[in-house]
């Protein structure tokens, strides 16, 4: 993957390097480690088959009995899992591992410590709940329902971790390498020497100094 940066007039072409391999085995860890559980269960007259066994574990299928259906050819099917619900993280590493090269820009303002976690949404309801009026018994109840699910799922996630944690991981399983500069001067002529209308900016990514390893390949 190339990667185009702009540094004070002079844009240079790096090489995205990392191992495809370890990136993939390093997101699936972020799966099992940093998502947040939420406990499903439901029935369906549909046989699902398409589930993403990455984000759902503990699953369990079974034939719901209907001797007092009238309909003879109607199924029922009854569904229990764990569903993993992962951080954005792993969005921008798919994206990075399907050649993505914007999804590079954002990995590097992603800010793992913005993500949603249990005690902070526990916290939010509580306030909310404060907050309704105390002749809206039917929205306390509504609220306090919401308050139970979060205390219910807080119970299941209580040994997962939080993504900042894996995330400086990730940025040092990238690296760039510099293997060629131009003057934008000299790109701009060029252009027009050509007479075409190229939009370099659109190429120009915004992953910050510090990330760039300026070594010219041989």
């Amino acid at each position: 993957m190339i990667y185009y940066r702009n540094n004070g007039g002079v844009i240079e072409k790096y090489d995205v390097i990392f191992n495809r391999e370890e990136l993939e085995l390093f997101k699936n860890k972020i799966i099992k480690d940093c998502s947040v559980i939420e406990h499903k269960e439901f029935t369906s007259d549909c046989v699902i088959n398409d589930m993403d066994k990455r984000l759902i574990k503990n699953f369990r299928f079974s034939k719901v009995s209907l001797e007092d259906c009238l309909d003879e050819n109607r199924k029922l099917y009854s569904y229990s899992y764990d569903q993993y619900n992962p951080p954005y993280l792993v969005t921008i590493i798919d994206k990075i591992l399907n050649n993505d090269v914007k999804a590079l820009d954002e990995l590097y303002k992603y800010d793992a410590s913005i993500e949603m976690n249990i005690n902070r949404r526990i916290r939010k309801v509580n306030q909310e709940l404060y907050d309704i009026n105390i002749n809206d018994i039917e929205e306390k109840k509504h609220k306090l329902k919401e308050l139970e699910e979060l205390l219910s799922v807080k119970e299941l996630n209580e040994d997962q971790l939080s993504v900042s944690l894996y995330y400086p991981k990730v940025l040092n399983m990238i690296r760039f390498n510099l293997v060629d500069s131009i003057l934008l001067d000299d790109l701009n002529r060029f252009n027009k020497f050509l007479g075409t209308n190229l939009e370099f900016e659109d190429i120009i990514g915004e992953v910050p100094a510090t990330a760039f390893k300026k070594t010219l390949s041989k």
